[in-house]
């Protein structure tokens, strides 16, 4: 993944300007990149871009706490606990959490071909859901953070124990 000052960079780099940028927040934050060949010297990266340390330091900090919060809260919950949606970002997930995530007794995922698959650098299996025979006593854990809305509205209605989303903000 790359952020928009990296790709301003590239463009910059290779002959080019940023001319406009948009973030579509209801399509998992995907980005729109308008930019042209030559250079232009009021279309900076600076132009786009803040660099303020201390508001980067202090966003980065909010993101580790919830984290961090998350962690803790797994480590509290008595019985089960499974994670949902077999995201390609789940080991970055995990690296945050500060956990190979093998307190987790599946990631279930509604794809039957991911059934009984694993991740090669975490010791956690993917199954189905119809196979977790003891959902409604487990927590869940959302694993497949870019599809947060679509797997609560499922996790609602199939009523487990608790819900935990590290992020704690749609």
């Amino acid at each position: 993944y790359f952020s928009l000052t990296s790709l301003t960079r590239l463009i910059e780099e290779v002959g080019g300007y940023l001319v406009d940028y948009a973030y579509n927040y209801h399509d998992w934050g995907a980005l729109v990149v308008a930019f042209r060949k030559g250079r232009k010297s009021h279309c900076k990266i600076s132009h786009f871009f803040s660099t303020d340390e201390a508001k980067i330091h202090s966003t980065f900090k909010v993101f580790q706490n919830k984290m961090f919060a998350s962690q803790k809260t797994m480590k509290a919950l008595a019985g089960p606990i499974y994670g949902y949606g077999a995201a390609q970002m789940l080991p970055v997930i995990a690296y945050h959490l500060k956990t190979d995530l093998s307190e987790l007794k599946a990631v279930l995922d509604d794809d039957p071909q991911k059934d009984g698959l694993t991740y090669s650098n975490l010791p956690v299996k993917i199954m189905t859901p119809d196979k977790a025979n003891d959902f409604d006593e487990s927590s869940v854990l959302l694993t497949a953070i870019d599809n947060a809305s679509p797997i609560l509205k499922k996790l609602l209605c199939k009523r487990p124990r608790r819900i935990i989303y590290p992020m704690n903000i749609i």
